[in-house]
């Protein structure tokens, strides 16, 4: 995986660098996506971590950094072209192995159609712009020691309630959000305790009373 992202990322230097010097020669340049492996347990590719990426501008390669990450349990991001300055991904849809996305620009949306390869960690398609024209694109996903939850996992783990603890990566525990009620009720829990241990009742005890510790 390291040595095809290191042949990809120089791929796209020599095209960069080949055009100043040949700039009417189109170059050529690579937009497929190989089978690769399937991921384990036929689970849907996990998008999440930042991306390189490459498009054909008429014969001259334009390229920059895409970053992908959650917002709950959607996708979201951003993309920055080498050029240009950053601009939002508003949508990210996956769908089986077809990805389709809408990047903001001042003109108006772009979109992206295109597929993923078997093992999740390349992207090829069309770049559609808001006047129609098309560009090729590729994206390469760059190793990462993070593993994040997929897309699956957080939207399942959002409906089983607040007692069921995320899988979160090894040295990390966590458990879902509590709703807010939940949340006032532990934290008058903890605070009664705390004016207990700092200023306890002639018998030690306090009783929660209109939001206020009363002894008994």
């Amino acid at each position: 995986m390291e040595k095809a992202m290191k042949r990809f990322i120089t791929g796209a230097a020599l095209a960069f660098a080949v055009v100043p010097a040949a700039a009417s020669e189109p170059v050529n340049m690579r937009f497929e996506c190989d089978a690769g492996a399937a991921t384990a347990g036929g689970e849907p590719p996990n998008l999440h971590g930042n991306w390189d990426f490459l498009m054909d501008a008429g014969g001259e390669p334009s390229f920059g950094l895409m970053s992908i990450g959650f917002v709950g349990d959607t996708y979201g991001g951003s993309l920055t072209p080498v050029r240009t300055a950053p601009v939002v991904v508003r949508t990210i849809t996956l769908t089986g192995y077809s990805i389709h996305m809408v990047v903001a620009s001042r003109e108006g949306d772009v979109l992206f159609d295109g597929t993923l390869s078997a093992n999740g960690n390349r992207m090829c398609g069309t770049v559609t712009y808001h006047g129609g024209r098309t560009l090729a694109m590729v994206a390469q996903k760059r190793p990462s020691i993070y593993q994040s939850q997929s897309q699956a996992q957080r939207a399942s783990g959002s409906k089983r309630g607040c007692d069921h603890p995320f899988s979160m990566p090894r040295g990390r525990s966590t458990k879902c959000r509590l709703s807010g009620a939940k949340q006032l009720q532990r934290a008058r829990q903890r605070n009664d305790r705390f004016r207990a241990q700092v200023n306890p009742g002639r018998n030690g005890r306090y009783r929660a009373r209109s939001g206020r510790c009363m002894a008994e």
